[in-house]
């Protein structure tokens, strides 16, 4: 650490975090959870609380209730499917990437029973897939996706999707850990029932927190479950104590600095305006990307069009091991990315573009350190070509 606690490495470079999360946290964000913590019973917190859900409402630009779950996203995604996953009911899991993959893991520990459409993990699930799956098992009862499936660098319609679900009466599930605040997450013009936000990804906050919209039907299909209460899983606490009390009490002890970061966070993304938020994340993937082929690297998305806005992937050029030069650029540049995952490690590198780190002016030293440190391997890239095809972008 240096003089102001930031992070630095032995060359006295700043660790500028690239992996997809944590992203880099405002100074006014972190100040703001390091306030003197209120009781979370008194009236000055509990408006705090709601205030801070308001605002989420607003970037995820839904009249839905909002509930802020005192986890990270895995845990919000595994409550949606204790809250809504009846034994028994059939479930079309979206595949496009390893979150995706997982997510049937809690569709079985809930009793229901997985029908899968998967595509290779470069790849999107085009819309046409899943209507011919609901045209073909009608009783369908839950559908599960990832918006923005950040080890593979891409994202699925789940505009059209969700839309599509929601006409045959089926309750979508949607992960947009990294989705919201980098894309156009509408969720009340969508039709999503569920949609899981990241305090720590494109948010801009700490780690530990998740947002989390749900909609009627969704609290209908709940209520009809009726699953096991007093739980951290259990989204219908929330409802019958908080929501529908008049905010009578909390049904777990919240995160009382955390909530206090991402309501800041909430506000540094309101007075930017999430449309603009959202360019600013698009504008800088894009150029990123551009340049990346430009030196010579390969992006991973198949087509440009699906590639995320919230990270880039590429493909390690042969003979250079991915683990070794993750560490080296980390080591030398203070740049930390990260691998693929399973199968992929050692295939491509992932570099994120969230919250206050999607910055488009950082993008041509971002690729000068990538480019330098896969000289140190032998692999000689066009750094300056890869510069200038940036800055015709920025």
């Amino acid at each position: 650490m240096n003089k102001t606690g930031q992070p630095v490495l032995g060359n006295g470079w700043p660790m500028f975090e690239k992996t997809a999360a944590p992203s880099i946290v405002s100074p006014y964000v972190l100040a703001a959870g390091s306030q003197p913590l209120l009781h979370y019973h008194s009236s000055a917190f509990i408006e705090y609380f709601a205030d801070t859900v308001k605002k989420y409402q607003q970037i995820m630009k839904t009249k839905n209730d909002v509930v802020i779950v005192q986890g990270d996203a895995l845990l919000a995604l595994e409550a949606a499917a204790y809250g809504l996953i009846a034994p028994g009911d059939k479930c079309l899991n979206v595949v496009s990437g390893y979150y995706g993959k997982g997510y049937e893991g809690w569709i079985n520990t809930y009793g229901g029973k997985t029908i899968e459409i998967a595509v290779e993990y470069n790849q999107a699930v085009p819309v046409e897939a899943v209507e011919k799956a609901l045209n073909e098992n009608p009783d369908i009862k839950v559908l599960s996706i990832v918006q923005s499936e950040t080890p593979s660098g891409t994202i699925n319609p789940a505009k059209e999707i969700c839309q599509l679900a929601y006409q045959r009466g089926v309750i979508t599930i949607v992960d947009s850990a990294s989705g919201v605040a980098s894309t156009d997450v509408n969720i009340d013009e969508w039709k999503a029932d569920v949609v899981v936000a990241a305090s720590e990804k494109c948010i801009g906050a700490p780690p530990g927190l998740s947002m989390v919209a749900v909609s009627d039907r969704a609290w209908d299909k709940m209520k009809k479950k009726n699953p096991p209460r007093w739980s951290e899983m259990c989204l219908l606490d929330w409802k019958e104590m908080w929501i529908d009390a008049d905010r009578a009490t909390f049904p777990c002890t919240p995160s009382v600095s955390l909530v206090y970061a991402i309501s800041v966070a909430a506000d540094e993304i309101l007075a930017e305006g999430i449309d603009n938020v959202v360019a600013r994340h698009a504008q800088c993937a894009k150029a990123f990307r551009a340049g990346l082929r430009a030196m010579g690297l390969e992006t991973w998305a198949a087509t440009e069009d699906i590639a995320a806005n919230s990270c880039t992937t590429f493909k390690c050029p042969a003979g250079v091991d991915t683990d070794e030069f993750c560490h080296y650029v980390n080591e030398k540049y203070g740049l930390f990315m990260i691998t693929g995952i399973g199968e992929h490690a050692k295939i491509i590198i992932g570099f994120e573009h969230m919250g206050n780190a999607a910055n488009p002016i950082m993008v041509p030293t971002y690729l000068a350190m990538i480019g330098k440190a896969f000289a140190h391997f032998g692999i000689k890239l066009d750094i300056a070509v890869g510069e200038a095809a940036v800055l015709r972008l920025i």
